[in-house]
């Protein structure tokens, strides 16, 4: 009976988990930043961790997909034979969008600072790199536009390291993923076959080691005073073999040589898919709900389950755009209004519940989308909303202002929900984005 019944894991040592976790830490990427300071380093605390899934929630038009464009222009710029790629469920991607976002960083990164020493004495001058539009009139402004022509090159030339895939339904969000997993399995043959010809190179480099110490024995045999005849008969028999071996040496270098040069073309195409943006993940997810909760819950874990997989596996930066669900004012946010104006009689005591909202302000009424199961299914859960800026804004935003609301201006704010780790959770970064393109710090 003992024997038929399912045996425990065996134990695994403390040691030995530490030990391959500091291991897998290691090989771990820096951090995908956006160059924003509130968004980099106040909430996430260095930036998007590769290996990791992390949700980016939020209502339209709060800048949760700009934030993740950011990051994959970083990533491109940053790792130069890495791809990226985007699954596109809602048609809403834009390359020229990311293609300025792109030309943006190449103009901030190279607003640089160099400190020249100068040769006389221990001084250092200050040598700031203008960009276009600066210097103009100060006879810097002749070489602006080649300099931007350069940098929209040099963008134009990042995209063709971005794949597309344009889905519309969640069978062809999974085949998206499963996609990307067949491109890491190629690179992964790939890697395997170099690895065997170094190892093929390896044992011919020994042999001609040892074939060349027997020769220098053989020499120093012959000139100890052995026969004369049979020196002769024995030096031609060597030199007919040393021949042979010379002849199959020098082929066999050919053939090294042909192999590590197609090698070092190969390296050169692609070092793999090292970010996923999936924009907008419950866009399908939430049709595939409505026909049936249970089905929908189940097909989302398992997808997401070989989503971490691949993430994990391939130090991949996986960045999921949700959508966020909004949620009912109670009496507190709406000070105008006495309960009989929008309250009914059923729920009059049913209102004056707290509601589960998941923003540390009061005024963001909203939580992610798709449910709580999928909050366990990813490493990170970030939340975006936008607040009013300034007094006059919340007036017009909450009642008892004059101004008109078209002209009242927001802040956005990225929340940090949940952190595998446990060292981020409550941490938020405020942001304003500048023209539709640039992200700037607000304190």
């Amino acid at each position: 009976m003992s024997d038929t019944l399912a045996q425990a894991a065996p134990a695994q040592l403390g040691h030995t988990l530490l030990s391959r976790t500091l291991a897998h830490e290691s090989t771990k990427p820096q951090s995908a930043r956006t160059g924003c300071p509130s968004i980099d380093e106040a909430a996430l605390g260095g930036g998007f961790r590769y290996g990791e899934m992390t949700s980016l929630a939020g209502g339209s038009e709060t800048g949760k997909s700009l934030i993740a464009l950011h990051a994959a222009a970083q990533h491109l710029l940053q790792h130069e034979k890495s791809e990226v790629a985007v699954i596109d469920t809602t048609g809403s991607f834009s390359a020229p969008r990311l293609r300025d976002i792109l030309a943006f960083h190449l103009r901030v990164s190279a607003r640089r600072v160099n400190y020249q020493q100068r040769q006389s004495g221990f001084m250092y001058e200050k040598v700031t790199v203008l960009t276009e539009g600066e210097g103009e009139g100060e006879g810097e402004g002749e070489g602006g536009g080649g300099r931007d022509l350069d940098i929209l090159e040099k963008a134009g030339r990042a995209l063709a390291r971005v794949k597309v895939m344009r889905v519309f339904d969640f069978a062809g969000l999974v085949e998206a993923v499963g996609e990307v997993g067949l491109g890491w399995e190629g690179l992964e043959h790939e890697r395997r076959e170099r690895e065997r010809e170094r190892e093929r190179e390896k044992s011919v480099e020994m042999g001609r080691y040892r074939r060349k110490e027997r020769q220098r024995g053989q020499e120093v045999a012959d000139s100890q005073g052995e026969d004369d005849d049979a020196d002769e008969d024995d030096d031609n028999n060597g030199d007919d073999e040393n021949m042979d071996a010379d002849a199959d040496a020098e082929e066999e270098d050919q053939r090294i040589t042909n192999r590590r040069e197609k090698s070092d073309d190969s390296n050169d195409i692609s070092a793999g898919v090292g970010m996923i943006i999936i924009d907008n993940i419950g866009n399908v997810a939430t049709a595939e709900m409505s026909k049936s909760q249970v089905q929908g819950q189940a097909l989302l874990c398992s997808m997401l389950r070989s989503l971490r997989h691949l993430t994990r596996n391939h130090q991949i930066c996986t960045l999921l755009i949700n959508a966020a669900v909004s949620l009912s004012a109670s009496p507190s946010t709406r000070p105008h209004q006495s309960r009989s104006e929008y309250e009914s009689p059923r729920t009059r005591d049913r209102v004056s519940q707290p509601l589960e909202t998941v923003s540390i302000f009061a005024s963001t009424l909203g939580k992610p989308a798709l449910g709580k199961s999928f909050a366990y299914l990813i490493d990170t859960s970030l939340f975006v909303s936008t607040v009013p800026k300034r007094k006059e804004d919340a007036e017009v935003c909450f009642g008892g202002g004059g101004m008109r609301s078209s002209k009242r201006e927001k802040v956005g704010i990225l929340e940090v929900l949940k952190d595998s780790e446990g060292k981020r959770e409550g941490r938020f970064g405020c942001f304003e984005i500048i023209g539709g393109l640039e992200l700037r710090g607000w304190k």
